[in-house]
């Protein structure tokens, strides 16, 4: 298989990019986008952020990463705070030290 017929099918595969971020206090997340097709065949780009999960160090079996989709604010503060509130379900959030 040829270089370019490879490359070809990977962008073919491809439904979006990440960039690694820093936040203003200093945790790392990545955020880009997701492209999705819904039922009807129309593709929508949907905005994404990911922080590490801090409940992987107690279950191995737990995700690396947790997705969400951006608020149209799009700030990254706004998803920290949310994650240090406590009992909530997003405080799945860590500081990201060990993000990629």
């Amino acid at each position: 298989m040829s270089n370019e017929t490879e490359k070809n099918e990977w962008q073919q595969r491809e439904v979006g990019a990440l960039w690694k971020r820093i936040s203003k206090s200093g945790q790392k997340y990545l955020s880009g986008h997701v492209t999705v097709e819904d039922e009807l065949g129309t593709e929508k780009r949907m905005k994404v952020i990911c922080f590490s999960n801090k409940f992987k160090s107690e279950n191995e079996k737990a995700p690396d990463l947790r997705v969400y989709l951006q608020s149209d604010e799009g700030a990254p503060a706004k998803e920290e705070k949310t994650a240090d509130s406590a009992g909530s379900a997003d405080s799945a959030v860590t500081s990201g030290d060990e993000l990629l």
